[in-house]
């Protein structure tokens, strides 16, 4: 059973039971984020850059389409919602945003996009324009404050969108649908008005204008998701685009005390976010409004611990920005290891033996006392040296019976060569033992039966 889930009106393609027959935690999860829309293939604009380029993220533009120029009057990057930035204008004569493209729609297509701040006017403001085909959406005059209507005269028949100019948030879509024929108008994802048409293409040699018609007032207001497609976008697709562009929000927050690359968090079991400094964070995925977010540590940094604030809850209609991430060094963490290259020693004949010591936790080691003791072996007589790495500090060499104090960090490493002789009256067995704080290592060598001056 799904608890704290609560549904917007507009419920994305692919939501619900759709999700799959993998339990209550999957379909939880599926729940959360919110679907993709379907890349329009003609146009797509976001609005979202800076300067007058606006780029076409279509997923097959026409040739000449990859970008577009934005009038003086324009601009871009504005805000509009938490997944969308807008165009904005205020009616100028004459300019528009130049596609570039040549209008040719010979088929079924779509057309959708979102407006705000528009005030009503005596003034038309025009919004769409084709000029050669008079293919154009505009607002007051004919169409009423208020209102948009589609228009390309004697190609199509009217349609309008009644109560989507104004200041609010509105999604509007058009759906030519070639097999009807007929056009779909609908408001905020909702069908408000289904126009038959004359089966007809719209073609001329453009460029398709957004913004204005024409040398008349354009846009008056925002606009923001520009898109363009050539299908007809069913009901489930365009409630995914208004749900994506208004009902959904970002997981984010900050992380502190971190200094080593190697962090990965994650939401709802998913969308990994690497992070590689102390900051702000957002994942990439946004949310759907009312649903649940559960941040989690995927992968901990080497040689720190980090743990999760404020990490879960469900979307308040609004960004989420107070997920904490608090990030310390682990404890000293040191491991020692002795071997030498034999299971096997002779009296009298010199050992060598290899010591390391690494420090595996986030938190440097100082003033670690390194100790030995030897069985059958001539303490008296080693000589040893010391090689360190990344950044650990010993003596570098001695002689007589091994022991040193060290530092070590967070990775460092520090390697002994000691060679000891075996003493003539040892016995079966020769043993050297090495120990720092909290750990040790022995190596064990059983003594040959002959003796110097025998042959082997």
């Amino acid at each position: 059973m799904l608890t704290g889930v609560t549904r917007n009106q507009h419920a994305p393609s692919g939501s619900g039971f759709l999700c799959g027959l993998a339990g209550s935690c999957a379909l939880l999860t599926c729940l959360s984020a919110a679907a993709e829309p379907p890349v329009p293939e003609i146009l797509y604009y976001k609005f979202n850059e800076a300067g007058a380029v606006v780029t076409n993220h279509a997923s097959s533009p026409p040739a000449g389409t990859a970008t577009a120029t934005l009038g003086a009057s324009f601009s871009q990057s504005n805000p509009f919602s938490a997944t969308a930035l807008s165009l904005a204008a205020t009616g100028a004569t004459g300019d528009f945003v130049n596609t570039g493209w040549a209008t040719n729609l010979t088929g079924s297509w779509s057309m959708s996009f979102f407006t705000s701040n528009v005030l009503p006017s005596a003034t038309l403001w025009y919004i769409i324009g084709d000029d050669a085909t008079t293919f154009r959406v505009f607002t007051n005059g004919v169409a009423g404050a208020n209102n948009w209507i589609l228009r390309a005269t004697g190609i199509l028949t009217d349609v309008y969108v009644n109560g989507a100019a104004d200041a609010n948030r509105h999604m509007v879509t058009f759906v030519y649908d070639s097999t009807v024929p007929e056009i779909r108008a609908y408001k905020d994802a909702v069908l408000v008005s289904t126009v038959a048409q004359s089966a007809s293409s719209i073609v001329s040699a453009g460029p398709f204008k957004v913004g204005n018609f024409l040398t008349n007032h354009g846009l008056n207001g925002n606009m923001a998701d520009f898109r363009l497609y050539s299908h007809a976008l069913t009901q489930g697709e365009i409630t995914t685009v208004y749900d994506y562009i208004i009902n959904t929000y970002f997981i984010g927050g900050t992380v502190s005390g971190l200094t080593r690359a190697g962090l990965v968090l994650q939401n709802n079991v998913g969308d990994d976010l690497p992070i590689a400094a102390d900051g702000t964070f957002q994942f990439a995925t946004p949310i759907l409004d009312g649903s649940d977010y559960d941040v989690t540590i995927r992968v901990q940094p080497p040689g720190q611990n980090c743990t999760v604030s404020n990490g879960s809850g469900i979307v308040p209609s609004a960004n989420v920005t107070d997920v904490s991430i608090t990030c310390v060094d682990t404890p000293t963490d040191l491991a020692i290891t002795v071997v030498d290259s034999s299971n096997y020693a002779q009296y009298g004949q010199p050992i060598d033996y290899l010591i390391t010591l690494t420090n595996n936790g986030g938190t440097t080691a100082s003033d670690v006392a390194i100790t030995s003791g030897v069985s059958g072996l001539d303490a008296a007589a080693a000589q040893w040296s010391c090689t360190p790495a990344g950044g650990a500090t010993c003596t570098a060499a001695g002689n007589g019976p091994f022991s040193d104090t060290v530092t070590v960090p967070f990775n460092g490493t520090l390697s002994w060569i000691i060679t000891i002789p075996v003493l003539s009256n040892a016995g079966d067995t020769v043993e050297f033992d090495v120990s720092a704080p909290a750990t040790s290592a022995s190596d064990i060598d059983t003594v040959a039966i002959f003796r110097d001056g025998f042959d082997d």
